[in-house]
């Protein structure tokens, strides 16, 4: 008899099986345990999950014994200014995972070559060059919600995936949620929905910031353009979370659902050539 293959660390498998998993003794638990990590996305929403479940959840390196899996470990166990080995390097990985700094600093060497290196990847990954550039722009610009409204910054990671035909970037953090955010403002005060919330932040026209400022056209506008791309793209924060699936030739799916609570935010894109 053929050995069964490993269960694939996906999004299916999160939205299947977290909800189910209750306590530490829950059998549950089981269905998470040594998965097949090949995309990024899935692995870091588990990991912050994980941790967030103080031992509810099995830990990283029990789900997942994989060379991406174990990178991914040792970066969540550093911060930004912890990292002896900062990198300058415009070359890519097939994967890499960084922390962020504590406050935003366009000028920073080390994050202007991981940047770079975003691009760089994306190129590897068949893009041409103008688009891999608008790619990294974007990275860059889902990037800054861990310096403007995160209020939990040093609590970010970021990271990205390239392969032929696949270029994947995450971005998640610790942070108060979309909801608290939006509630920062008088006219979103009264938001508690943080399904409402994410539509209004990356869907249609609302931010933090009010429906009048125009830079919710921006994030919605980014995400269809990103979805164009045979892309496939999740959001997540509270208890909800917002996927863009544009896999179909002619049709691109979005929809709002609820899930287990997610502390924080969380935004996963893959895109193809």
């Amino acid at each position: 008899m053929q050995p069964e293959s490993p269960t694939d660390l996906d999004y299916e498998l999160l939205d299947d099986v977290l909800p189910g998993v209750t306590s530490a003794t829950c059998a549950l638990r089981s269905e998470l345990v040594g998965c097949r990590a090949v995309a990024i996305g899935p692995l870091v929403e588990y990991a912050f999950q994980a941790a967030a479940s103080q031992g509810v959840l099995p830990s990283l390196p029990e789900v997942a014994t994989s060379e991406v899996a174990s990178a991914l470990e040792q970066v969540l166990k550093r911060r930004w200014s912890a990292q002896a080995d900062k990198a300058t390097s415009m070359h890519s990985r097939p994967f890499e995972f960084s922390r962020v700094p504590g406050r935003k600093d366009v000028s920073d060497p080390h994050l202007v070559a991981f940047v770079q290196r975003v691009k760089h990847a994306a190129t590897r990954a068949g893009f041409d060059t103008d688009t891999a550039r608008k790619l990294a722009a974007s990275f860059l610009e889902l990037a800054d919600n861990l310096w403007e409204h995160s209020k939990a910054p040093a609590t970010g990671l970021v990271g990205y995936r390239t392969a032929t035909g696949v270029f994947e970037f995450t971005i998640a953090d610790r942070g108060i949620g979309v909801v608290a955010s939006m509630n920062a403002k008088a006219e979103y005060s009264d938001l508690t929905d943080a399904g409402t919330a994410l539509e209004l932040a990356l869907s249609l026209s609302g931010t933090e910031y009010g429906r009048r400022t125009g830079r919710g056209d921006g994030y919605r506008n980014m995400l269809a353009n990103l979805s164009n791309m045979w892309g496939e793209i999740r959001v997540r924060s509270g208890d909800h979370g917002l996927a863009l699936d544009g896999t179909s030739p002619t049709t691109r799916e979005q929809r709002t659902f609820q899930t287990t609570h997610f502390q924080g935010f969380f935004v996963s894109v893959l895109c193809r050539p």
